[in-house]
């Protein structure tokens, strides 16, 4: 088991992902996480931030889970966005 700290994102990072969702035409929502992610362990090297997906009831880390191939479709293009404009600000 580990075990790490909670992490606050960097504000720049959050808002460039927030632009990014925005700009494939969906509502951006700030979500705290719970979970450890990659995001909360690589913080302590890089600016992190994270890109969540709808999944089906809210449902997620469960067998039950199911994301629409669509929804996984926005969230790659918001990820392909973030990408542009973080490689854009360097």
């Amino acid at each position: 088991m580990a075990r790490h700290k909670p992490v606050l994102l960097p504000q720049h990072m959050v808002e460039t992902v927030v632009r990014a969702i925005g700009g494939v035409g969906v509502a951006a929502h700030r979500l705290p996480s719970g979970a450890g992610h990659d995001a909360q362990i690589m913080a302590a090297v890089t600016d992190t931030a994270m890109i969540f997906v709808r999944s089906r009831d809210g449902i997620s880390h469960s067998p039950a889970e199911f994301t629409a191939a669509d929804d996984i479709r926005l969230g790659a293009e918001a990820l392909y966005r973030t990408v542009l404009a973080l490689d854009a600000t360097e």
